[in-house]
């Protein structure tokens, strides 16, 4: 079979001459688009058909890829007599420099005869055949993986009889086929607390971040020393872009921590998988005494998500009511403000200063001020001196966003990784309400937002900026609820700023 490849080449007319304005570009794949195949319409000839042939009046071409085959859909102006010996040659390409399609596979077919061949030029044949149907006839190429693997982006078509062109396309470029793969996220707490035997309650998401439904989803439980109520659990069809939350039952055998494995899977689609601990409650017990200790709290309204508070039992006899931003003084503080005297009794927890009264533990600080609503607070564990860390964490929040006219609200999230080679990263990105990006974020960025740190003695960490700033602050870790200090779980205090994964 000889193809008119070389003839083809020099009657190539720009594509902008048979298509609108481009109007064929492939679309541009999302994240979980998978290409499936490519097509194209061949609608244009020029010139006339043989004397006796009928005329090919449009071809609709295909490439699947999982299938590894090739398809030309041509249609005639009416049926082909049997006796009709012209060829219908179809060529496939990739687009060119010099704005023409380089031709690297062709198939043909004759209608009349129901003779079909197929090739990868210039002379590796493939497997081909060819259906008839009124005045339609498909040519089919298969057998040869490279059918699907190869990126052609271009084709066109010529009618031969006795090694003569007759009728001639211009080339069309060829459009991307694509599908979206359902995608399932799972969320799942980090940490929960198992008190005794009774059974623990932990909230599973699982959302469908693609447009269609998936059906049949299953989420699987498992975990070495853990009891369920359920392992499985069973969604008949979970809608596009849309997230479902169940809650599932655990039980902990013996007293350390374990892990459950979540699993979430359905028919065609990319899984997801979570893992969330399962910690031994310890019972909180009361102080022998609340020297140097440091709680922390935050208060939030809609102008200012986070108000940071702080109280600090510098001895046995004085404590500071404020943030500690750069770590824990050495001298006691003076009696003036925000510095009191305090009354505490180890046995029942009861404490009192200034205008506030409550209760204290192992966990947390509760206070009420007179006249006023009781505020909580967090007990922050400090570490030692020379610790490092490896933690990826950020801090949210949103500043000015509550009722108001001309109000301007901004949200921002800022970033804050340590490592274990001593050093650290900053970023810090934000949005005004009106959603115009005031600053992106990079981890290792400018030299004002990376460097080294160094833990001291007293809450303090020393922070070396590349750029040679250098300052001091706060550096405590929450704890979880076997207060134990969990910094990647629970978070970091950084000067009066909470970080949390």
């Amino acid at each position: 079979m000889k193809y008119r490849c070389g003839r083809m080449a020099a009657v190539m007319v720009s594509v902008a001459g048979l298509i609108v304005g481009g109007a064929i570009a492939a679309p541009a794949a999302q994240a979980a688009d998978v290409l499936v195949g490519r097509s194209g319409t061949i609608s244009v000839f020029e010139n006339s058909p043989p004397a006796g042939s009928v005329a090919v009046t449009g071809i609709e071409v295909s490439q699947n890829v999982a299938q590894s085959t090739v398809t030309s859909k041509v249609t005639y102006a009416a049926a082909v007599p049997a006796a009709d010996t012209t060829d219908i040659q179809i060529y496939f390409g990739k687009v060119s420099a010099t704005d023409s399609c380089q031709a690297s596979f062709a198939m043909a077919g004759r209608p009349g005869p129901r003779w079909s061949h197929a090739a990868f030029l210039p002379s590796t044949t493939v497997t081909s055949s060819i259906a008839v149907s009124g005045a339609t006839a498909t040519v089919t190429a298969r057998g040869n993986a490279r059918l699907g693997s190869t990126a052609w982006d271009c084709a066109y078509a010529v009618t031969v009889k006795d090694e003569t062109s007759y009728q001639t396309s211009g080339w069309v470029r060829l459009r991307e086929n694509t599908v979206e793969v359902p995608e399932l996220s799972v969320g799942a707490p980090a940490t929960v607390s198992a008190k005794g035997k009774k059974w623990v309650k932990v909230q599973i998401s699982v959302y469908n971040s693609s447009r269609d439904p998936v059906q049949n989803v299953t989420v699987k439980l498992s975990g070495t020393k853990l009891k369920f109520k359920k392992k499985s659990i069973k969604i008949a069809s979970l809608a596009g872009r849309k997230s479902v939350k169940r809650t599932v039952k655990v039980q902990l055998k013996g007293k350390k921590t374990r892990t459950i494995s979540v699993k979430a899977s359905a028919p065609g689609a990319i899984n997801d998988a979570a893992k969330t601990k399962v910690l031994r409650y310890k019972k909180s017990t009361k102080l022998k005494t609340l020297r140097g200790q440091y709680f922390w709290g935050a208060d939030s309204s809609l102008d200012d998500a986070w108000q940071p508070r702080g109280v600090h039992f510098v001895d046995s006899k004085r404590v500071y009511v404020g943030l500690r931003t750069k770590g824990l003084p050495k001298k006691a503080c003076k009696p003036k403000k925000n510095c009191y005297r305090y009354k505490y009794n180890p046995r029942t927890g009861k404490v009192s200063f200034g205008k506030f009264s409550g209760t204290v533990d192992s966990k947390s600080l509760l206070v009420k001020e007179k006249g006023g609503s009781s505020k909580y607070y967090s007990r922050i564990s400090f570490p030692k001196k020379g610790k490092k860390f490896k933690v990826s964490l950020h801090h949210q929040g949103a500043n000015g966003c509550g009722y108001g006219y001309g109000k301007t609200c901004y949200t921002y999230t800022w970033y804050l990784t340590l490592g274990k080679n001593g050093k650290f990263s900053e970023g810090r990105q934000g949005t005004t309400s009106w959603g115009i990006p005031t600053d992106n974020w990079f981890v290792g960025g400018s030299n004002d937002e990376k460097g080294t740190y160094k833990v001291l003695s007293r809450g303090r960490v020393q922070l070396r900026y590349a750029n040679g700033t250098k300052k001091t602050v706060t550096l405590g870790v929450f704890m979880d609820d076997r207060e134990k200090a969990s910094p990647r779980f629970e978070g970091i205090l950084l000067g009066g700023t909470k970080y949390y994964s």
